[in-house]
C-alpha cells in the first residue's frame, strides 16, 4: 500500500488519520516522500516554500507534482534541482508567470526534458461551465418548486426578537478569529472554546461560531472563506469549537474564546467592539486597523524605548494601552498605529531587553 505524509499546521493528526494520512513535519515529509504534491494557498507563508534549501531535502528519484499556484515553488531552484538531476522530475499545472514568455524561468520550465507541463486551465472549460449552468438551473428550479437548493447562498445570522443585540457578537467573533492565528502558531490554535456570558447567554451560539472560523480561516485556502462555507472548510480540517453558555448578574455581556493558551474576552458596547481582556491582561482596545501587541518585562522605560523605535519607523501612534498582571511581573502593550510596521522594526521591538515578544496583527 502507500504511505501518505501529510504536512498541514492547520489540521489534527486526528484529522490526517481518518483521511488515511500521518501528520508530519515539512523536513520528515520533504525528506522521505517519492511524490510530493503542492495543494496550498500562495500567500506570504507559503510563496517560495520550496526553495533551494528544502529542495535539498528530497530524494534524488522524487518527483514534484504542482497543481496549486505556481509561487509556491522557487523555479529557479527548481531549475538547478532537475538540471544537476538533485531530483527525479516535476509535473507542472501552474508557473510564476501565465502564460511563460519566451526565455523566462517558467519558459525554461515548461521546455525542460524532466517537466511534464499541462495548461492551468481549472474550471475554465466548456464542460465546466455547462455543469455550472446546468446546476444553476435546477436549483432554481427546485426552489420555485418548494424545494431546497443544494447550492443555495445560506447562512447562521442571528434571528428573532433580539438579532439586533447579537449581531455584533457575531462581527466581535469574526475579529477575534482573525486576531488569533497573528498571535499564535497554527499548530498552537487548538483546542478552541467559546463562550457566551451575560445577555447574550441566550443567544444561538451556532452564527457566533461561524463567524468566529470565519475569521480564524482567512488566507489559510484558496477558497473565499465566509460564515457561509466556514463551518464546512473547518470540519474538512478537523477543527471544531466547544460552546459554553453562562448567565452572570453582570451588566455587561461578553464572548470569550480560549484557543490553545491564549484567552481573548471582548464585548460590544454602543460605540463598537472592544478587547476588554487578553489572558490575565485587562485592556481596552478596539479590534480594527492595525495593531502592535507586545509582552514584556514590568520594568522602567518599556514605554519610552517602544515608542522610540516605533517613532523612528515614522509609523503614528493613535492610541495605546499598558497592562500588568503585577507589579514588576509582565506587562502588555496594545498599540493603535496608522500603518504596519516593516519586519525590521518588529526585530527592533523584539530586540528591547525584557521584551517576551512583539507582533504586528491586522484586523
Amino acid at each position: 500500500g502507500m504511505n501518505v505524509l501529510v504536512y498541514d499546521p492547520y489540521i489534527s493528526a486526528a484529522h490526517a488519520e481518518a483521511h488515511h494520512g500521518r501528520l508530519s513535519s515539512l523536513d520528515e515529509l520533504l525528506s522521505e516522500s517519492d511524490v510530493i504534491t503542492l495543494h496550498l494557498p500562495l500567500n506570504d507563508e507559503t510563496e517560495k516554500l520550496l526553495d533551494a534549501s528544502r529542495m535539498k531535502k528530497m530524494k534524488a528519484d522524487a518527483l514534484l507534482v504542482n497543481c496549486a499556484r505556481g509561487g509556491l515553488v522557487d523555479e529557479e531552484s527548481l531549475l538547478d534541482a532537475l538540471d544537476r538531476g538533485a531530483i527525479a522530475g516535476a509535473a507542472l499545472d501552474v508557473f510564476a508567470e501565465e502564460p511563460p514568455s519566451p526565455g523566462s524561468t517558467s519558459a525554461r520550465l515548461e521546455s525542460h526534458p524532466r517537466v511534464l507541463a499541462t495548461p492551468h486551465l481549472g474550471g475554465s472549460t466548456q464542460e465546466a461551465f455547462e455543469r455550472v449552468a446546468i446546476e444553476l438551473a435546477r436549483d432554481i428550479v427546485n426552489v420555485l418548486g418548494g424545494r431546497p437548493a443544494e447550492g443555495a447562498v445560506n447562512a447562521p445570522i442571528p434571528r428573532g426578537a433580539d438579532a439586533a443585540k447579537f449581531r455584533p457578537y457575531a462581527d466581535l467573533a469574526y475579529r477575534i478569529g482573525l486576531l488569533f492565528p497573528q498571535l499564535l502558531d497554527a499548530s498552537q490554535l487548538q483546542p478552541i472554546s467559546l463562550k457566551l456570558c451575560g445577555e447574550i447567554a441566550s443567544a444561538d451560539p451556532r452564527p457566533i461560531v461561524t463567524a468566529f472560523l470565519s475569521g480564524l480561516l482567512q488566507g489559510t485556502t484558496d477558497r473565499r472563506i465566509s460564515i457561509v462555507n466556514a463551518d464546512a472548510v473547518a470540519q474538512d480540517r478537523g477543527i471544531s469549537v466547544a460552546t459554553q453558555q453562562r448567565e452572570t448578574d453582570e451588566w455587561v455581556a461578553s464572548l470569550e474564546v480560549t484557543a490553545g493558551g491564549l484567552r481573548v474576552v471582548g464585548t460590544a458596547l454602543h460605540h463598537g467592539t472592544r478587547i476588554v481582556q487578553i489572558d490575565d491582561f485587562e485592556v481596552d482596545a478596539a479590534p480594527e486597523g492595525t495593531l502592535i501587541i507586545t509582552r514584556h518585562r514590568d520594568i522602567p522605560g518599556m514605554v519610552g524605548r517602544v515608542g522610540t523605535i516605533i517613532g523612528d519607523a515614522g509609523i503614528n501612534i493613535s492610541n495605546m494601552q499598558v497592562a500588568r498582571s503585577a507589579a514588576g511581573g509582565e506587562a502588555m502593550m496594545i498599540l493603535s498605529v496608522d500603518r504596519a510596521p516593516a519586519a525590521a522594526t518588529l526585530r527592533a521591538l523584539n530586540e528591547i531587553s525584557g521584551m517576551l515578544s512583539a507582533r504586528a496583527v491586522h484586523i
